[in-house]
């Protein structure tokens, strides 16, 4: 598994470091300004979005992603909107942040 986690947040990005070591992953961590490079450099089976640190264009998003990454969403359950957004994009999996810590070894062991 090589996973894209595209935050600025250290605590979410050592969570998810911690996860990637268990499960074997490669996991790169990028800010949303390096993203759309990591991903035209690196083939990716998943591209996690953080929408608390998200500003970007969703839709632009499900476009540069090639179509055999799966394209995670996750953010504060009060964030419905960017939430909601994101489904609509067509994201695979939109999850809340409590979500995603309790699932983060499942996401990244593939």
């Amino acid at each position: 598994m090589k996973a894209l986690l595209v935050t600025t947040d250290l605590m979410i990005s050592s969570h998810a470091e911690g996860a990637a070591k268990r499960q074997a992953a490669l996991l790169n961590v990028a800010s949303e300004s390096q993203c759309l490079e990591r991903i035209q450099s690196g083939v990716f089976d998943q591209v996690i979005i953080d929408l608390g640190t998200w500003s970007g264009e969703l839709q632009l998003m499900r476009q540069l992603c090639p179509s055999t990454a799966k394209l995670v969403a996750f953010g504060p359950h009060v964030h419905k909107a960017k939430l909601d957004a994101a489904r609509a994009a067509g994201f695979d999996l939109v999850l809340s942040r409590g979500e995603f810590h309790a699932r983060v070894d499942q996401l990244l062991a593939g």
